[in-house]
């Protein structure tokens, strides 16, 4: 009977040493270091995403001939032809009717709009008249003259500034330019000097010079509000 007793009491401190020996370790429930501080460390920051700034915004404007907004040429001179004695016609000024028109080889749909032409009228037959492009004019709202707006010239993209170093007058809410630079690109003098030396004869040229003159230095005060008239023969 003490053998079986001494037996249960050592099989029962077998029992409780195991227990003591088999506590779990705290530290096993932590998270590893490494983990840890991978974890909780500075996240990198979200990649910034770039959207392309728009673009500016192009106003392509209108163009109008003199005619169009209502103003006119009133030259307080008079000129005349010394080769023939006759009254006639010295200059005109004449806008285009429609987009179909063509003249010298200007076409109103490469100009964004109408436009007006002034000439010079030399008569070397005494019976028929030849136009002479003195000035190419165009008229714009001044308001619509802002940075950003542009007109479509020969098919390029004309900007504000550009324009602007072309206006010759304001009048009213017009601005006038000139474009005669876009069709003669070397003047109407150099124009009109190759036009008599390929029309060699008797009749003189000189007089379109100084109408031409004229019309350069008082052109921003002969143009005014008011209806095209005919012009006058002189």
């Amino acid at each position: 009977m003490k053998r079986i007793l001494f037996f249960g009491a050592a099989v029962l401190l077998c029992f409780a040493l195991l227990a003591c020996t088999a506590t779990p370790d705290p530290s096993d429930d932590r998270p590893d270091k490494g983990s840890l501080l991978s974890s909780v460390g500075p996240s990198e920051p979200p990649e910034e995403t770039s959207t392309p700034a728009e673009e500016d915004v192009i106003q392509e404007i209108q163009g109008y001939s003199l005619e169009d907004v209502g103003l006119t040429i009133t030259a307080d001179q008079t000129f005349s032809d010394p080769n023939t004695d006759q009254k006639r016609i010295i200059w005109d000024a004449w806008h285009m009717e429609d987009a179909t028109q063509e003249w010298f080889s200007v076409k109103r749909a490469d100009y964004g709009g109408n436009l007006t032409f002034v000439t010079v009228e030399t008569t070397e037959s005494g019976i028929d008249y030849t136009s002479h492009v003195m000035f190419l004019l165009q008229c714009y709202r001044r308001e619509d003259l802002t940075a950003g707006s542009t007109i479509k010239i020969q098919g390029k993209q004309v900007p504000m500034e550009e324009l602007r170093e072309k206006e010759i007058c304001e009048v009213g809410e017009w601005v006038v330019c000139d474009l005669t630079s876009y069709v003669l690109p070397e003047g109407f003098p150099a124009s009109m000097e190759k036009w008599g030396q390929e029309n060699l004869g008797d009749y003189d040229y000189q007089w379109t010079f100084e109408v031409y003159d004229a019309f350069e230095q008082y052109l921003p005060n002969w143009i005014q509000v008011g209806a095209a008239s005919e012009p006058a023969m002189t």
